[in-house]
């Protein structure tokens, strides 16, 4: 067994930064003033060769159209901008043991903490202010692994002289199971009124979490509401993949092996995490199963080893 705690702090890490945003506290001071609409200098001010884009093609514009730093172009990304950091710690867990039965067993169990350096709204990103904000991920996980050779039939424990007829129908059996445990993840509710924590203890796919706490932003309106909560995650993953197999000795260097493979082998549901777009009639509710996941599949194939 192995335990151990693994520390990453990551610096100068590169991220998209855009150059052409308009200062956001204008439109909070200004409201309405700044969806205005106005004539536009750059109407046809040059030719299309020189000036692409919408701009030059109205003749009216919103104001806020004019108060970016080039407001004849859109977004203007500056790819790989360093300067931003990363720090992960986890506690990591493994163990794995061979039984001289043909059992082995395999386990692994994760619990990190992850933060990363981001900008908490629009008034953070146009200062280009960096803050510490928690990633995005699932605090814990744990897979488990094992394979258990059947002790029967030739070159096993038991009936290792056996004829080919009785080795054919009980020997070479192998069965292996892989399990997957997932936390839910952080669900993120954007830049919303929130009244106080919106989780709930018992959340259904129904209702998962308190909508009647969650409500639009006013426009105008600077953004104050956390950017996730501790107790606020999605649908938990669990997942059991198992497969059996036969061998069948052809000759002597040459092997058929037959193999039923069963994924999602407790047919479990995983939803997917709640819609978050207020207003939406699905809001709060989890609607499908999480991508990636499906009911259960079985697998029939085989091969021939020489």
């Amino acid at each position: 067994m192995t335990q151990f705690d693994y520390l990453q702090l990551s610096r100068n890490v590169p991220y998209t930064l855009n150059v052409n945003l308009a200062d956001p506290s204008i439109a909070y001071k200004n409201g309405n003033a700044t969806t205005a609409k106005v004539t536009n200098p750059f109407y046809n001010l040059l030719p299309a060769t020189q000036m692409p884009g919408t701009l030059r093609t109205q003749a009216t514009v919103a104001v806020s159209a004019l108060l970016t730093p080039y407001p004849q172009y859109g977004t203007l990304n500056q790819w790989f901008t360093p300067g931003a950091g990363d720090h992960y710690n986890s506690l990591q867990i493994s163990l794995r043991r061979a039984y001289s039965s043909g059992l082995t067993v395999m386990m692994g169990f994760n619990y990190n903490r992850e933060n990363a350096q981001g900008y908490y709204n629009d008034i953070a990103t146009f200062a280009r202010d960096l803050t510490w904000i928690p990633a995005q991920s699932a605090k814990a996980r744990m897979t488990g692994a094992a394979i258990y050779e059947l002790p029967l039939g030739k070159g096993r424990h038991f009936m290792a002289n056996t004829n080919r007829l009785v080795d054919g129908v009980l020997g070479g059996w192998n069965v292996s199971a892989v399990f997957t445990y997932n936390t839910g993840t952080p669900i993120r509710l954007g830049a919303a009124t929130v009244t106080g924590d919106p989780a709930l203890s018992h959340p259904t796919s129904g209702e998962w979490f308190n909508t009647s706490m969650v409500s639009v932003l006013p426009s105008f309106t600077v953004r104050t509401n956390p950017v996730q909560y501790d107790d606020l995650v999605g649908p938990r993953m669990v997942n059991l993949d198992m497969t059996v197999a036969k061998q069948f000795r052809i000759a002597e260097r040459v092997k058929f092996e037959l193999r039923m493979e069963d994924y999602n082998a407790l047919n479990a549901l995983t939803p997917a995490a709640p819609n978050v777009s207020i207003g939406n009639a699905n809001f709060g509710k989890c609607v499908g199963a999480l991508a990636g996941t499906s009911g259960r599949q079985i697998q029939l194939g085989g091969r021939i080893t020489f």
